[in-house]
């Protein structure tokens, strides 16, 4: 913000964005829910299973399964305990498919404990 304009010359002359028009990519993991009107800014990464409540700005990096809210955005709480949140960063949800959601809807509704995380991670293994 300190030169001549704030309009990005350099990326639009050059065709390449990486002087001074970006923070990086950004990066939004499995699961994510973005509330109405939020605004992610360049470089920030959000992690699996985060929660980002509406109208938040978000900027920076944040662990997953974390509840996001303000402006700027701030981790508030996380949605599960730390050993819920160890086996459910085990479980890759590339490997749901139809039949398993439809077999276990019950269960993926379910208010989640450690349990129920290990049953469903048991389950989406043995899907492979």
């Amino acid at each position: 913000m300190n030169c001549f304009s704030t309009y990005p010359f350099y990326a639009y002359y050059t065709n390449k964005i990486e002087k001074n028009t970006t923070k990086g990519a950004i990066e939004i993991g499995d699961d994510c829910w973005i509330g109405l009107n939020s605004i992610i800014l360049s470089g920030s990464k959000i992690a699996k299973g985060c929660v980002v409540g509406a109208g938040s700005v978000v900027r920076g990096s944040f662990e997953p399964y974390s509840i996001i809210i303000g402006n700027p955005a701030k981790c508030v709480k996380k949605r599960f305990d730390d050993d819920v949140i160890e086996i459910l960063n085990q479980i890759d949800f590339n490997h749901l498919n139809n039949e398993l959601i439809t077999k276990n809807i019950d269960k993926l509704y379910s208010p989640l404990d450690l349990n129920l995380a290990l049953e469903i991670k048991a389950i989406m293994e043995a899907s492979k």
